[in-house]
């Protein structure tokens, strides 16, 4: 699972619940480095309004 958010407690938090779900979970800070780390195939938990930096 992707999770993509810009604020780093929500996207931890996040992250950690998915993991104790049983999740693989790949933390993406911005829509840049999301594009980068996406495959095709993954899932992707993200925030509605997030800022472009790419």
């Amino acid at each position: 699972m992707l999770v993509v958010d810009d604020e780093p407690g929500v996207r931890a938090f996040m992250a950690e619940a998915l993991r104790g779900a049983g999740y693989d979970a790949i933390e993406a800070a911005d829509v840049g480095v999301a594009l980068r780390l996406w495959k095709p195939i993954a899932p992707i938990c993200c925030s509605p309004i997030i800022p472009c930096r790419a």
